[in-house]
């Protein structure tokens, strides 16, 4: 009988899993890849810069997020971590925030993002191809 329990938990633990994963879909869409998603919260407390004094690390290979200073951190400065990966850090303010938009819901009003508000609004695209010029 107890094997069939854990049949019947298992089985309806899916079924919630999945229902979850569908109900994060219809709000997030289908940028956010959920699979090991967590929420922590002392990084939680971290907000984004498009040049970070932080970065959140795992270095212990399991559940444990550490925040490292990329930078020196003056006592009582924020400490911020960058929403975007190293690639898209390297991209314009106009192709940083479009991706934030898109997937933070919020437009970045960070001092290097008001620093750039003079350059181009140019895609990821354009950019490749200025590169290449």
């Amino acid at each position: 009988m107890r094997n069939v329990t854990e049949q019947h938990t298992d089985s309806t633990t899916d079924e919630l899993i999945d229902s979850i994963y569908e109900d994060m879909e219809k709000e997030s869409g289908d940028f956010l890849n959920n699979e090991g998603s967590a929420l922590f919260s002392v990084q939680s407390a971290a907000n984004h810069h498009c040049e970070p004094n932080g970065t959140s690390t795992f270095p212990y290979s399991n559940h444990t997020v550490v925040l490292v200073a990329a930078k020196d951190i003056e006592e009582n400065e924020e400490i911020f971590i960058s929403y975007l990966d190293d690639c898209a850090l390297t991209r314009s303010r106009h192709s940083r925030r479009k991706i934030l938009q898109n997937n933070y819901l919020f437009n970045c009003e960070c001092s290097r993002c008001l620093e750039e508000a003079d350059e181009p609004d140019v895609t990821s695209e354009e950019e490749d191809d200025m590169d290449e010029d």
